[in-house]
């Protein structure tokens, strides 16, 4: 079967609209409702949805956090009201502008500080748009931008290896989390963060988010098991594909197709990991509580590990079409042909770039851009 066929009838290209339509909405709807709708109604229900009553919530199981709290926030407002009274000293006697500017400047400095503690309420939290993005992400993956598999190697004619591979991401996933909220859970321990989903807050929240992580570790196993059956696959098609002299622009049109279809793939995955990875980081950067560490280098790993897996397909196929193309340059130099004739093929060949350079190198760039932007957004955060 021609590469380019095959990609077209057992690939994203089978689905018609009304079908794409139809798996676009149920993504959408599972993602709000898993998401967002059973979190919030669990957090609304057990009083940590908001914060004034998430605060009444802690007052009954850490009262010296909540004390600690409010001690910050009075100290705030006395700083406030020192700046406002300088501030109108100033402007009445210009003369003491340079001793009340210094006396001002170093209030500010103390009203940069961070509270000694911080409670997240489910309201506005970044895990409330977490968990809707990461699902969509993920289910379009799986279930719309799905590799051209044949269908006897879809995800639901194998389901233990699928469950097998969602026990392991699960088990990576959550041991940190359990480590952080079960064990390194006192300050002497270097806690700063009381969110709404942790099992000492709101224990049926964190029941709830132990289920969403169920169902992300789901939907990644199907996307692992799905690309890496697709590397087989091509893998066993770029070796029966014949190997003349002649250049199969099947194979070009294959190799831009799937560049295309990986990068449409890391962006839907990335989108919720870019979320994932930003909640750590501003947990650790933004409210000093390093015991998010370790879930943020196993969150990263995940991500880098289903770029590699839905690359490799692309990898492949970048390979094959390099072997050719040197495979045809050496016999044409070696077929003693007239020189002239031998550059003007060589010239031709070289202008034949399924994938552009630019398009390469922006490809590259989103990679690290999409890695590291929510450790500078952390960063830039943290500073204003």
């Amino acid at each position: 079967m021609a590469s380019g066929t095959h990609f077209e009838q057992s690939g994203i290209g089978s689905l018609s609209p009304l079908q794409l339509l139809g798996w676009f909405a149920a993504i959408v709807a599972g993602s709000f409702f898993f998401g967002l709708l059973i979190p919030g109604i669990t957090a609304m229900h057990s009083g940590v949805f908001y914060r004034p009553s998430m605060m009444i919530v802690m007052e009954g199981k850490y009262p010296e956090v909540v004390n600690g709290i409010k001690e910050f926030e009075r100290d705030q407002d006395r700083i406030r009201k020192e700046i406002a009274v300088i501030d109108a000293h100033i402007a009445a006697d210009p003369v003491a502008t340079a001793q009340q500017a210094s006396v001002r400047q170093a209030l500010e400095v103390e009203l940069r500080k961070s509270p000694p503690f911080s409670i997240q309420p489910f309201y506005l939290h970044i895990i409330t748009y977490f968990w809707p993005i990461m699902y969509f992400g993920l289910g379009s993956a799986a279930f719309i931008l799905r590799p051209p598999l044949l269908r006897s190697l879809r995800f639901f004619q194998r389901p233990w290896l699928t469950l097998e591979m969602a026990a392991g991401i699960f088990a990576f996933s959550n041991l940190p989390l359990l480590f952080r909220t079960l064990y390194a859970n006192t300050a002497e321990a270097g806690r700063t963060v009381f969110a709404y989903p942790n099992p000492d807050v709101d224990r049926a929240s964190y029941i709830v988010q132990q289920f969403n992580f169920v169902i992300f570790s789901l939907l990644l196993a199907v996307i692992w098991v799905e690309w890496a059956a697709w590397a087989g696959e091509t893998r066993t098609r770029m070796a029966e594909e014949s190997s003349d002299d002649a250049i199969d622009f099947r194979q070009m049109e294959q190799l831009s197709k799937t560049l295309l279809h990986w990068q449409a793939i890391f962006l839907a995955i990335s989108v919720g990991f870019i979320v994932y990875t930003a909640i750590f980081w501003d947990q650790i950067i933004v409210h000093g509580d390093y015991r998010f560490g370790f879930e943020a280098i196993d969150i990263h790993v995940l991500w880098l590990v289903t770029a590699i897996v839905t690359a490799v397909p692309l990898a492949l196929t970048w390979r094959a079409w390099q072997l050719r193309r040197m495979q045809i340059i050496a016999k044409l130099v070696n077929s003693g042909a007239e020189s002239q004739t031998i550059i003007a093929k060589l010239g031709a060949i070289r202008e034949l770039r399924p994938i552009g350079f630019w398009n390469m190198t922006a490809s590259g760039l989103t990679v690290l851009v999409s890695f590291a932007a929510p450790l500078i957004q952390a960063f830039i955060k943290k500073s204003g």
